[in-house]
């Protein structure tokens, strides 16, 4: 299994940035300050302050609470956000509560969504 599981600081924002790569498997909730780019499977709900990125690779099955989040790859539950960005290629299964949304074309939403 690939792991380069990192945190450092972004530079611009002085936030921490979390990176979980494709063939990390993690299962349990995750509550972070900061940014996170995931690639790879988490079984378990994500809250986060900042931004979360759901990569090409990556899945959640759970729900996602965040300030932004940018879905390419797939989510299994709800989310609640200020700003969702869905991605070519991102699906969404659940239903998602979010301030205001864009939806590029070729992703997937299948369930209820508040805007």
């Amino acid at each position: 299994m690939a792991t380069d599981n990192r945190s450092v600081t972004d530079g611009r924002t002085g936030e921490g940035r979390t990176v979980i790569t494709q063939g990390t498997k993690l299962t349990g909730d995750i509550n972070l300050n900061g940014v996170l780019l995931l690639d790879g499977h988490l079984d378990g709900n994500l809250i986060s302050d900042s931004d979360v990125s759901i990569g090409r690779n990556g899945y959640v099955n759970g729900n996602i609470a965040a300030n932004t989040v940018y879905i390419s790859g797939k989510v299994t539950g709800n989310i609640k956000t200020s700003r969702l960005n869905l991605l070519v290629g991102g699906k969404v299964e659940g239903k998602i509560d979010a301030d205001s949304m864009s939806v590029e074309p070729h992703s997937v939403i299948n369930g209820k969504a508040i805007v």
